[in-house]
């Protein structure tokens, strides 16, 4: 009886799960055999900070702003708490809470709060006068909603670019196939379940350019329309270009296919 081949869970690194799988083929015959060792144990950095006391936090924050390391904070604590206290911290747990305090104490928004949001939103919105390198999200931005940002009914979409960015989509228009528009949505970008949308063109030579990405609260054909049509609008005020694409791959989404029809409809000769 012979190992064939083992799997292991992917937080084994980072949480030091145990849990793995093993395949397992007999000499005699063809039949595998599946056998599981282990319990999953994935942290949640909250609960990793949970056993630590107020009064000690405030110096896992200090760290943090003074850009010390999780392990030198740790060898801090062991000098100014108490034996009592200390010996219940551990480095790891050190680890996670400052990783996880990092995010929500340093974060530009102080809160997922529509309002937060809504004041970074007007604070960056790009301008004709708007350096060519700044980044910033175009005019047509919408924010609106329950204050909690993650609540299913927030009104949230906005693209976030540069005008360089955008002027790759002019630079492709230039050569002589036609313009050509990318558009596809993913998941994996944020951890507040919002879909980001990619924007992008493709030259002859099949390389890609990024041309923008668009944060919004829900993946249909209303908020690819209203992405399409907020930089249709900033293509033309900012550089007088009247955007048209020939060309598009909507990865089989009747919503992306359904909203390029209406934001961009075709010629009646085409």
């Amino acid at each position: 009886m012979d190992i064939d081949r083992t799997f292991k869970c992917g937080g084994f690194r980072h949480y030091g799960c145990t849990f793995e799988m093993k395949f397992v083929k007999p000499a005699e015959n063809d039949d595998c055999a599946v056998y599981q060792s282990g319990i999953h144990y994935h942290a949640d950095p909250k609960q990793s900070i949970s056993g630590i006391p107020q009064h000690v936090k405030k110096h896992l924050i200090e760290g943090i702003e003074d850009c010390v390391k999780p392990a030198k904070v740790y060898r801090k604590l062991s000098r100014i708490l108490p034996n009592s206290i200390y010996a219940n911290i551990g480095l790891k747990q050190v680890q996670h809470a400052m990783g996880y305090l990092k995010k929500t104490h340093c974060s530009v928004l102080e809160q997922n709060t529509i309002g937060y949001l809504n004041e970074w939103l007007q604070a960056n919105e790009l301008s004709i006068d708007s350096e060519i390198h700044t980044v910033g999200v175009l005019p047509g931005w919408r924010c609106n909603g329950n204050s909690n940002i993650e609540n299913v009914e927030a009104d949230v979409h906005f693209v976030v670019t540069s005008k360089r960015l955008l002027y790759n989509l002019i630079q492709q228009a230039q050569v002589g196939f036609g313009q050509f528009l990318s558009i596809d949505a993913t998941y994996s970008l944020l951890d507040v379940g919002y879909p980001v949308q990619k924007l992008g063109t493709v030259d002859a030579a099949h390389k890609y350019y990024d041309a923008g990405i668009c944060v919004a609260r829900h993946e249909n054909e209303p908020s690819f329309a209203l992405s399409m049509d907020v930089v249709k609008a900033a293509l033309f005020s900012f550089f007088q270009f009247k955007m048209q694409p020939q060309c598009s791959v909507p990865d089989k989404a009747k919503a992306i296919y359904n909203a390029l029809k209406t934001i961009f409809p075709p010629a009646p000769d085409d």
